[in-house]
């Protein structure tokens, strides 16, 4: 059943617009359906008679404080989690709205999972994520331990070393500035972050428990580009005739535009690649691939057709790998 609007013709103002309730009409209360521990938030009925008296009540572990002007609006404090019930009544007409607390919570947004990363002067940003936000300013703690050397290897970037204050308008993280002074080796390098405290301990605010002490470790790998190509031998014989393609990679992607050189020796053999001599690597990229067509004179005798990555341009961290640069394709 709806609501009746009745009009009044009255002069008197306090008449005018009045909204009656027939009995067994719900009453439409607006507001947020969640909201976190230590929230207030407010809630207030759609339509509503300023004269008329609005009763609420809420369950237990929240408390209500109405307007004084107008008991239709009302602010909801929550100091318990779980699922609530905000009820309304005005003698006729009344209405319900559920609403479901949570608790805020610290805490990385990842724990003991590899992550791998390429370095070269990099600054690493490790977030801490914030389930819910927070109110007001607070402190956390942490220490950095593992394989790499503070000082040598990294160090913390400005104005984010242990402890850190996070505020509602900060965006909470650390930064470690890599040193790449020597080559790292992803399968050991490492470095553990691990959250040691937050204060001040709002009991109502952040649910520690199950976020301090936990550590998220980092593998790191330096930004080198190491070009390679499958050294296993390729034995063809007549009859073999046609184009073949053979896979040039970089140990991680080119960040800027990388040039590999190549050379080809033997009789009957056609370089069908896109740049004959030379592959480039635009950013991004880790594969390009050598064509080769064999003619049928690369089959009038025996020989040995090899390709040999012979330099790179374009980077000064490129370079061939020496173990794995020639590429070698018998003709019986």
């Amino acid at each position: 059943m709806g609501s009746i609007l009745v009009l009044t013709t009255s002069c008197n103002d306090e008449d005018k617009n009045a909204i009656e309730y027939a009995p067994g009409n719900t009453l439409a209360i607006s507001g947020p359906s969640s909201a976190y521990i230590g929230d207030t938030e407010e809630y207030y009925l759609v339509m509503n008679i300023k004269e008329t008296d609005y009763t609420w009540s809420v369950d237990a572990g929240a408390s209500i404080t109405e307007n004084s002007e107008n008991d239709a609006y009302i602010d909801v404090n929550f100091t318990q989690d779980g699922s609530y019930m905000l009820s309304v009544t005005n003698g006729t007409a009344d209405g319900d709205k559920s609403i479901s607390i949570s608790q805020r919570q610290v805490s990385f947004e990842t724990d003991s999972i590899f992550k791998m990363e390429t370095i070269a002067n990099d600054t690493i940003i490790i977030p801490l994520e914030i389930g819910g936000g927070f109110r007001g300013d607070f402190d956390f703690a942490y220490t950095l331990s593992g394989d790499l050397v503070a000082g040598v290897d990294y160090q913390v970037a400005p104005g984010y070393t242990s402890p850190i204050t996070a505020s509602t308008d900060s965006l909470t993280e650390i930064r470690l500035i890599m040193l790449p002074e020597d080559d790292l080796d992803a399968d050991t390098t490492s470095i553990i972050v691990t959250l040691n405290s937050v204060t001040p301990d709002l009991a109502d605010e952040y649910f520690l428990t199950d976020t301090l002490d936990q550590a998220i470790k980092y593998s790191f790998a330096n930004d080198v580009k190491i070009a390679s190509i499958d050294t296993t031998t390729l034995e063809l014989s007549d009859g073999d005739e046609g184009q073949y393609e053979f896979p040039v990679t970089l140990s991680s992607p080119a960040q800027s535009t990388i040039t590999v050189t190549y050379s080809v020796t033997g009789t009957g053999v056609n370089d069908a690649s896109v740049d004959p001599g030379q592959l480039v690597f635009e950013a991004g990229e880790s594969e390009q691939s050598i064509f080769l067509g064999f003619e049928t004179g690369a089959f009038s005798g025996t020989q040995t057709v090899t390709i040999t990555l012979t330099g790179t341009a374009g980077s000064a961290e490129a370079s061939i790998d020496a173990d794995h640069d020639v590429k070698n394709i018998e003709i019986d």
